[in-house]
Order: structure tokens, then sequence, then C-alpha cells
């Protein structure tokens, strides 16, 4: 077997599987190998991880949903540009990744924060396939929390905000006024 060089990228342990990928491939690579592997790539670190720098204001954001293979991304702007704190801000899928109860993520205050809500069951032609993409963007206020949950039932999927609010009777949810969804959506395959 031929040794890969490591590569420069960060990401040396995906480039180097990629191309042991293309080393192997022509010597008949079986589908349920193949399947597996594509599995791994996509629960590695090859993904860009979601990490708000430590001297930014900040602001929480709790993602939930009740379906399997969401995948939410984060967006530096509403035209799609990569985030410079990473792609991935959450993964729900068939109890790996994180709790579909929901997982809190700190975010950047003070600008509109562009995220995207990507489900997608089925590996076209071989099963049916089923997908919902929803991007929105709202306006956080440094040290507040708030809450997005991605919901489905079969026949549509509905994304929704809110921003908790305290109360003399405690702490409830209110609609955040500055969401909006934003089309075209925004979703990167290539990186979760």
């Amino acid at each position: 077997m031929r040794r890969l060089p490591r590569p420069a990228s960060p990401h040396w342990a995906c480039s180097a599987l990629f191309e042991s990928l293309k080393l192997h491939n022509g010597a008949g690579m079986r589908f349920e190998t193949l399947v597996s592997i594509v599995a791994l790539v996509s629960l590695s670190g090859c993904i860009t991880r979601y990490a708000v720098a430590p001297d930014v204001p900040k602001a929480a954001l709790t993602l939930s949903t009740n379906l399997n293979g969401v995948r939410v991304q984060a967006y530096d702007d509403d035209k799609c540009t990569k985030s410079p704190y990473g792609n991935r801000l959450a993964y729900f899928f068939l109890g790996a990744g994180d709790p579909h109860s929901g997982v809190e993520k700190e975010i950047p205050a003070g600008k509109e924060f562009v995220f995207t809500f990507a489900m997608s069951l089925g590996v076209a032609p071989i099963t049916s396939t089923t997908s919902c993409i929803v991007t929105m963007g709202f306006v956080p206020k440094a040290n507040e929390r708030y809450k997005s949950s991605f919901q489905g039932n079969g026949e549509k999927c509905i994304a929704s905000l809110v921003r908790a609010v305290s109360t003399d009777a405690g702490e409830r949810f209110v609609a955040e006024e500055s969401a909006r969804i934003i089309r075209p959506v925004c979703i990167n395959n290539l990186t979760d």
C-alpha cells in the first residue's frame, strides 16, 4: 500500500481519506464500504465546527428538531458567504451528533446571524429521498438567549425563532421581531 504524504491542510485526515478512495476505487470498492466511509467522513473532524472568537460580543442560540438527518449551518450574511467562525452549528442524526431536544451555541451579537436547517434523507437513485431546507436570519443582542426549532410532520417542515424575556412569573419566550426567512436558501453540501 502506498503511503500518502500528510497535506499542509488542517483537515489532513480528510485529504488523506479522499486520496485513499481515489487509489482504491478502481479495485471494485463495494457499496457498503463506500457508505461506511461517507458516514465516517460526515461524523469526523473534516467539518468546520462553529466556534465564535472569545473577544466577540455573544448571544446564546439553542437549536432543536424532531427530525433526523438535519444539519444546521452558519453563514456570514444573506449572500451565503462562508462564516469566519466555521460552518456546522449542529447535526441531528439517528442518535448520533447533537441531542434532538436541543444544543446551545454561542453566536456573535450585534449583526445579522444567518443559519440554515437542512434535512435530507435517502440516497437517490437507490431509495426515495425527502428534503427540506430553511434559511433564517436575525440580529441577536449581546447576552440574550434565543431558541430555534425545526419541526416536520411528513408533509411540511417549519422553522421558528423565539427570544427569552424575563417576567415576574419567570422566563418566557416570545417571537423574535428581527427574524426573517432568507431566499434563496444557503446550503453547503460539501462541508456540512
